[in-house]
């Protein structure tokens, strides 16, 4: 008698598989991260809200408030602080005098983009001890969901960082 295919996980069942991995990737460099995160003086809201505007270009501070889920005040706050470290920029917007827009600076882009090497690197060691095979597997299947997951997001920027 053949073998039936297994029915595909659920997406409740692959969050909680995803979350036990990354959980156990973020254990075996945990001291290194935060580390990273201690000597650029940044928090992950920060480190957030430079990846959205590398990714998707200058944003309106209310876009970027309303993606974190934050208060305006807090949005406000976390902004003048990134402006007065050089990592970001804000400037009227053109077509709404009322708003402010913000962008990532070439400063802010090359933090960001070192801060995302040393990580890579962090989770290359981790994953360097999954055998050969298992590696494959899951860089086919990272791949294809980066695909679907990407399919309906705006266009990056010319300036975003893709590997």
């Amino acid at each position: 008698m053949a073998k039936k295919d297994p029915a595909p996980p659920t997406p409740q069942r692959l969050s909680e598989l995803l979350e036990d991995m990354f959980g156990l990737i973020y254990y075996r460099f945990a001291g290194d991260s935060m580390s990273l995160m201690a000597e650029s003086g940044l928090t992950m809201p920060q480190i957030v809200t430079m990846k959205i505007l590398d990714h998707a270009g200058p944003q309106s501070i209310s876009v970027v408030g309303e993606r974190l889920s934050l208060t305006p005040s807090t949005v406000s706050h976390l902004v003048d602080q990134l402006v007065k470290k050089g990592l970001i920029d804000r400037s009227e917007d053109p077509d709404d005098r009322r708003q402010k827009r913000i962008a990532i600076t070439a400063a802010g882009s090359a933090l960001l983009n070192r801060l995302t090497d040393d990580r890579v690197t962090e989770i290359a060691r981790v994953l360097g001890s999954l055998d050969p095979d298992t590696r494959n597997a899951m860089a086919g299947a990272v791949e294809r969901a980066i695909a679907d997951l990407s399919r309906d997001l705006p266009t990056a920027h010319p300036g975003a960082t893709k590997r």
